[in-house]
């Protein structure tokens, strides 16, 4: 008898059919086209993304079973991911599962980009069985091998069938937070076999409890892996970090940043400034490394990108966003997901007067000015019968305070004396005046509304010469980004109708509370806070009055513990140096050397000294 020879069911021949041997990436750029923006219709182009050869070469190894490819939207993460993808195919013909948050988004995973990528790719077109192979959810391929979408919420979606390729996107959105693990599973009859390839890509979403992608990155990934830049001045490779991208003028103000395309990044080598096209030509010289685990041994791999390294990101943008961002703890966690792609981290911000004892400086003793310094400011916070006031040297690039003196008067003509009167040197010789001044104007209230701290305030206010002393006022409702803002008061607390409003400045509390204590610790080194050689502890300790803490709710509050008056002196100083407020002392510093500039160009040979015509004669660098 004779026995019909052995054969194989389609199914089995595709699995025990050999791999072609060619690598995702050339696979991809020689096949795959761009199927939206100005490029559409065009192949793929290897200069968009250079962090995409390492990704996909990496992917290409046996041993890789799965990735986290964590980065920020709009950075080509899921085109990778696609690509990775389709060349699997190519090489063998086999269910690919893609992971969504909802069927609303499946069905534009699918139709809206898997459709036109097939549409627009002969290879891609090659892969499709016959007949009606692209429906809403799901393509057939030839082989009887699938590609369908799933979502978080169906259960007969996310656990059908199993998948050798399985691609989970933005998990971080997903309602269901067991769902992208539920996904997984379709993968576990591959994974004995060494034949799975999973790959995550998602943007972080919250602070570390809440991110999925970020927790599993960093509990299962064997190598976080990250993108070296290789400098095209020196050659030196370095990861870019954001506290290295800088305004080529210094400037803090992302309005000009923005409109006049200011962003640098400045190598950490030779100091050379790389606008957008010197990041490019870094960025396609660069390469992957490890910074945790061993990166050719790992199976599991996580690859970490943020805005800035993309060629499609505009460094100003990146930076102004992040002066937008300073103090608002709302916009700094917008900034951690979407452009350092992780997630916001709270960080309980408490000092104590032995920790601010260490930002003395022994070298400065009361009233002195550092040499630095370009002007000096006076913040006053108004009590029931007395002010607490301090005096703030300032400087630029980098930008930095320096307590010069500090102290307390009882009447409003003592107060006209400290700000109008006083005079500081620095060690050579140099005199300063208060350039500019705040009050609080907030206060109690009296039976005889006439006598109200708030309408004395007002009052004196009124009574000064413009240009120097400003009424402040913390706001009562802040909006992200907005850390000074002007609004006119045409009606004094007693009810008094002024001929010409006054303008009051809102501030914005929370911000500068966080601006203070963060020069305080961590920007210690690169934008300092420091205090005369005779500080006391009681100065220290109204500064350490407050600390930021997390409710149980997730609102992040300021407690108080003790008197903070001179705390809210240091808010005033913060404000009134600040880009927001007009004209910024950045402004006014940039004008003043133009015209010190030119007229040393008139006068060469002449000493010259400058008036800032915003303060009425006053000066705001220091005299001779």
């Amino acid at each position: 008898m004779i026995r019909p020879p052995l054969t194989f069911r389609p199914g089995e021949v595709a699995v025990f059919r050999g791999t072609r041997a060619f690598s995702s990436f050339n696979w991809a750029r020689e096949n795959m086209r761009i199927i939206a923006g100005p490029f559409k219709g065009h192949l793929w182009s290897p200069d968009v993304s250079p962090q995409a050869r390492p990704i996909l070469s990496l992917l290409d190894r046996d041993h890789v079973r799965k990735a986290y490819l964590i980065a920020p939207s709009q950075s080509t993460k899921t085109t990778i991911a696609h690509a990775f993808f389709f060349s699997q195919l190519a090489k063998r013909r086999d269910n690919w599962g893609i992971g969504v948050a909802d069927q609303n988004a499946a069905g534009k995973v699918v139709e809206g980009k898997l459709h036109p990528y097939f549409k627009s790719s002969p290879a891609l077109r090659g892969m499709l069985a016959t007949g009606d192979a692209l429906t809403k959810y799901d393509i057939r391929l030839d082989g009887d091998a699938w590609i369908s979408a799933m979502w978080a919420g169906s259960d007969s979606r996310m656990r059908s069938d199993s998948y050798p390729y399985l691609h989970i996107d933005e998990e971080d959105v997903y309602l269901d937070k067991s769902a992208a693990a539920t996904m997984e599973e379709r993968a576990d009859a591959y994974v004995a076999l060494g034949m799975s390839k999973i790959i995550h890509t998602c943007r972080p979403q919250g602070n570390e409890d809440q991110s999925v992608i970020w927790n599993a990155a960093t509990t299962q990934a064997q190598a976080w892996c990250m993108y070296e830049m290789r400098c095209p001045v020196c050659h030196t490779y370095q990861v870019m970090e954001h506290r290295n991208i800088v305004a080529a003028d210094g400037s803090r103000e992302p309005g000009r940043i923005r409109v006049e395309k200011l962003g640098r990044y400045r190598c950490v080598s030779c100091g050379a400034l790389w606008s957008n096209s010197g990041r490019n030509l870094a960025a396609r010289a660069g390469r992957m490394v490890a910074v945790r685990g061993d990166m050719d041994e790992a199976t599991v791999l996580a690859f970490h990108l943020r805005s800035w390294e993309s060629t499609l990101v505009c460094l100003s943008e990146v930076l102004a966003r992040w002066f937008e961002a300073q103090g608002n703890p709302m916009a700094m966690q917008r900034w951690d997901n979407n452009e350092c792609a992780q997630p916001y981290r709270f960080i309980s911000v408490e000092s104590d007067e032995d920790k601010l004892a260490q930002r003395i400086d022994p070298e400065l003793d009361t009233g002195v000015v550092p040499g630095w310094a370009l002007c000096l400011t006076l913040a006053a916070d108004m009590q029931k019968d007395h002010f607490y006031w301090s005096v703030c040297a300032h400087g630029l690039a980098p930008e930095r305070y320096h307590i010069v003196d500090y102290g307390r008067v009882q009447t409003w003509d003592e107060l006209d004396a400290v700000i109008y009167r006083s005079r500081y040197r620095t060690v050579d010789g140099r005199e300063f005046g208060i350039w500019r001044a705040a009050l609080d104007t907030g206060g109690t209230k009296h039976e005889d509304e006439d006598v109200s701290r708030p309408m004395q305030a007002y009052k004196w206010l009124l009574a000064q010469r413009p240009g120097v002393v400003y009424g402040t006022k913390g706001m009562s409702r802040t909006s992200p980004g907005i850390f000074v803002k002007t609004t006119p008061i045409d009606t004094l607390p007693n009810g008094h109708k002024l001929t010409n409003p006054y303008v009051l400045h809102l501030l914005d509390p929370d911000a500068f509370k966080r601006q203070v204590f963060w020069r305080l610790s961590d920007g210690g080194e690169e934008e300092p806070l420091t205090f005369h050689a005779r500080t006391d502890r009681d100065y220290l300790r109204q500064v350490a009055s407050e600390r930021l803490e997390k409710g149980k709710d997730g609102v992040e509050r300021w407690k108080r513990f003790r008197a903070n008056h001179y705390l809210d002196c240091l808010v005033g100083h913060e404000a009134l140096a600040h880009w927001q407020w007009k004209p910024s002392l950045a402004q006014l510093a940039q004008a003043q050397q133009q015209a010190a500039r030119a007229e040393e160009a008139r006068h060469a040979a002449q000493p010259v000294r400058q008036d800032n015509p915003y303060t009425g004669g006053m000066r705001l660098f220091g005299t001779e």
